[in-house]
């Protein structure tokens, strides 16, 4: 479950990534999540994926060492 906020954000990413389909006549029915354990990798582990991919991030609400890659 994601904090109001981070769902929020979450919606948003969806509506930008809709748009940017819908405007280049894209059909793709994917969203892939990954839920990583950030206590089971370096510390650098985000920064390191951010800097390498276009990922939005969310902290789980209820497992702060829980986050979500979309």
């Amino acid at each position: 479950m994601l904090k109001e906020t981070a769902c929020t954000n979450f919606l948003k990413a969806l509506e930008a990534d809709s748009a940017f389909f819908r405007m280049h006549n894209i059909i793709d029915y994917s969203l892939i999540i990954n839920i990583v354990d950030l206590s089971l990798l370096p510390n650098d582990f985000i920064v390191n994926e951010l800097n390498k991919k276009n990922y939005r991030v969310f902290k789980c609400a209820e497992t702060p060492n829980i986050v979500f890659f979309v």
